[in-house]
């Protein structure tokens, strides 16, 4: 689940295909303990961590129906997207 509010903007690096594939993104500080699997919103789109490195880059899967139906079909490489974490209860 998502707060709505958008915590930090991170930079494409690579941009999925048309057919899907890897989003890579340049997070922002923040984010370097992110787990395979977490879910980040990226420009409100809930994706998972398929990779990530300590150097601050992560991918994240990306279906051709997701490109098709959200804004992520329009990102290229040195855009800025925005990204929110999921919110844990505590």
């Amino acid at each position: 689940m998502f707060s709505g509010i958008i915590e930090r903007v991170g930079r494409v690096e690579a941009a999925a295909s048309e057919a899907g594939g890897a989003l890579r993104l340049s997070l922002a500080t923040g984010y370097a303990d992110l787990d395979l699997g977490e879910s980040v919103a990226v420009n409100g789109v809930c994706l998972t961590v398929v990779r990530h490195d300590q150097a601050g880059v992560a991918d994240f899967f990306v279906s051709a129906e997701t490109l098709d139906r959200t804004n992520l079909g329009g990102v290229r490489a040195g855009d800025s997207v925005n990204l929110e974490r999921a919110v844990t209860l505590s």
